[in-house]
């Protein structure tokens, strides 16, 4: 046998030309390819979150006003000055000091307002009297005036015998019309009688 170009195989099937094969396979499933249209309606806008807040610019710092104190009422009466008294708050009343004359005989005579001395003293306007027992008749019928006080003083009220101090050893006379300074614990000579000055506040 001489060896030449295998034709045929047995059990094995030649294929067939292309052409021979597209008429005689049938056609596979058609695959038709659509163009995406593109929609022209107005696509609504997502909901986004709201925008923040718009923050106002710092507002440069005013100028600081004075201080404006509330108004206070005050109860009371206005006093002369002015001011607000307080009704219910305690006042404190004016002290007077006393003239506390004891003479040589033991007689005591306090002095409150301004007081004539005499055997028989005549007051005038708003001075005290107070008449003495003088059997020596020293003592003028209105010998003198004592004015009690923080400073109290004694004045000759133009006697016959007239007004002397005795303070510390030391002799001051008392001009008539003229009032001179007393102090507590003073010796005051009318005519021969003497009374021993005390100053009581």
């Amino acid at each position: 046998m001489t060896p030449g170009p295998i034709s045929e195989v047995p059990g094995f099937r030649r294929p067939e030309p292309q052409e021979q094969r597209s008429s005689t396979t049938p056609p596979g499933p058609l695959i038709r390819v659509v163009p995406l249209s593109v929609s022209t309606e107005a696509t609504p806008p997502s909901p986004q979150s709201p925008p923040p807040p718009a923050v106002a610019p710092e507002a440069a710092p005013a100028a600081l006003a004075p201080a404006v104190a509330p108004e206070v009422e005050l109860w009371g009466e206005p006093s002369d000055d002015g001011d607000i008294e307080d009704v219910e708050a305690t006042r404190v009343a004016p002290r007077k000091a006393i003239l506390v004359l004891t003479w040589d005989d033991g007689t005591v005579l306090e002095a409150a307002s301004p007081t004539v001395i005499g055997r028989d003293p005549l007051s005038t306007g708003a001075d005290a009297a107070a008449a003495l027992d003088d059997p020596t008749r020293s003592l003028s019928k209105t010998h003198a005036r004592f004015s009690p006080g923080l400073s109290p003083t004694v004045e000759d009220l133009h006697s016959t015998n007239g007004v002397r101090i005795e303070r510390s050893g030391e002799t001051i006379p008392v001009a008539p019309g003229q009032p001179v300074a007393l102090r507590h614990g003073d010796d005051v000579f009318c005519g021969t009688r003497r009374a021993r000055v005390e100053v009581c506040a």
